[in-house]
């Protein structure tokens, strides 16, 4: 796969989509070990398995993905230990199908490969909420990109795209990109006297509520509240 993307992840972009369009270096890291534990992985399953495996690898739901690439690496390490491995296999008296049988000569283990995770998507079963995170998606800004959205509450209907959009522009606009850098600058060194951990990030967290109006949003314990973390994009004013 020819991949020339060398941008920055997407807002709320899953893991898998940005790592199988991404060009820079960090992601081929990962890419290329990756699409060798899956030919691997080809070997010793069944063409169903395979696809089963496949189709959760690619899922932009994190936890789905994150299970998946989990169960080609505990693959990948049977095999390095020197095993032989067979996947999802048939044991007699139970209906139930491990992920992995592994054996070396007379002797041999049964491997289940879980993890546990959170869902990457807070919204994927709240259509209101996808709609506003797409519109989001729109904001434009010559010093700052917008990585990360969060939210609390709910919201009972479709919000217009200027309504949603306008009061963080508005904010993105508004703040010196120089002064951003000196503040987070600042609060990283008072981690770090502290004791604290430190962030190499020039990013800062920013509560950006829409002032609540009649016609934009339900009443306040309803109101879907919105945290736009932005970072400076390097070189710009």
């Amino acid at each position: 796969m020819d991949r020339t993307f060398t941008g920055l992840v997407g807002v709320n972009e899953s893991h898998f989509s940005f790592l199988n369009r991404s060009a820079i270096d960090r992601a081929v890291v990962a890419q290329e070990p990756c699409e060798r534990w899956y030919d691997d992985y080809s070997k010793d399953a069944e063409k169903a398995e395979l696809k089963r495996l496949r189709s959760s690898f690619r899922s932009s739901i994190y936890r789905q993905h994150y299970s998946a690439w989990f169960e080609l690496l505990v693959h990948q390490i049977l095999l390095r230990l020197g095993l032989s491995v067979s996947t999802h296999p048939n044991l007699h008296g139970t209906d139930k199908h491990p992920d992995f049988a592994a054996t070396s000569g007379d002797s041999g283990i049964l491997v289940e490969a879980t993890v546990v995770a959170p869902d990457n998507d807070p919204f994927a079963l709240a259509p209101f909420e996808q709609d506003a995170q797409r519109k989001l998606a729109q904001l434009k800004s010559k010093n700052f990109f917008v990585w990360n959205l969060e939210a609390r509450g709910t919201l009972h209907r479709f919000l217009p795209t200027s309504q949603l959009i306008r009061p963080f522009q508005e904010l993105l606009d508004k703040h010196d990109p120089d002064d951003v850098t000196r503040q987070t600058a600042r609060r990283r060194s008072r981690r770090t006297a502290s004791g604290g951990t430190s962030s190499l990030s020039t990013c800062r967290s920013l509560n950006c509520p829409p002032k609540p109006s009649n016609s934009m949003v339900p009443p306040p314990r309803r109101t879907r509240e919105a945290h736009v973390a932005v970072g400076r994009r390097p070189g710009r004013r």
